[in-house]
């Protein structure tokens, strides 16, 4: 019997002193094309700041998920790219499952070229004032690499926080050429397979 008391406090004990990576995964829910449309239409509020709040989801864009994939890029990229006050993307505690590219998300421009529409006055001159430094790092790669003179280089741009705390991506996540204007938090982001910043 005392035995067995002992034996009961013991594993109590560990129990209550069990640490923090022991604690269950957040439970996720599928992103389905309805709750996608959903939660566009009702971001939260983020410290100030619009939020698309896409947390605590199983976000499928795997190639045998295409119709939904499309649908999503469309439909996120539609929201973000308003003009007016910039929105923020949440996918913290999320799993994306398949590639995710940010360049479907933003807004495409040259480095040197035309801002587009949305952008504000304070971004606009953001965007120029960064743009030479970007040019000179953009030759200094390609002179690194010895690659001949390409195109005039690309630029996606998100207007808004991206918040990745404590996601987990099974796949390659592209967030290459991207320039962020608002702020990247990544907290105990896991990268499963490559990532391309």
């Amino acid at each position: 019997m005392l035995r067995a008391l002992i034996s009961f406090l013991l594993c109590f004990c560990f129990i209550l002193s069990s640490p923090v990576w022991a604690a269950p995964t957040p439970k996720r829910v599928d992103l389905t094309l309805e709750l996608l449309q959903k939660r566009l239409k009702s971001p939260t509020q983020t410290e100030g700041i619009r939020t698309i709040d896409l947390r605590r989801l199983v976000i499928d864009l795997r190639p045998e998920n295409a119709i939904f994939r499309d649908q999503f890029y469309r439909l996120v990229q539609a929201q973000l790219q308003q003009p007016g006050s910039p929105l923020g993307i949440d996918l913290s505690y999320s799993l994306i499952r398949g590639e995710l590219t940010i360049q479907d998300l933003g807004l495409r421009t040259d480095l040197f070229g035309q801002t587009p529409f949305p952008f504000s006055e304070a971004e606009q001159a953001q965007l120029k004032r960064d743009s030479l430094r970007l040019f000179q790092l953009s030759n200094l790669s390609r002179s690194l690499l010895l690659q001949s003179q390409a195109a005039p280089l690309q630029l996606t741009v998100l207007r808004g926080t991206l918040t990745l705390v404590q996601t987990r991506f099974e796949n390659f996540a592209n967030f290459s050429n991207t320039f962020f204007l608002g702020r990247v938090e990544a907290q105990g982001v896991n990268f499963g397979q490559d990532v391309d910043w």
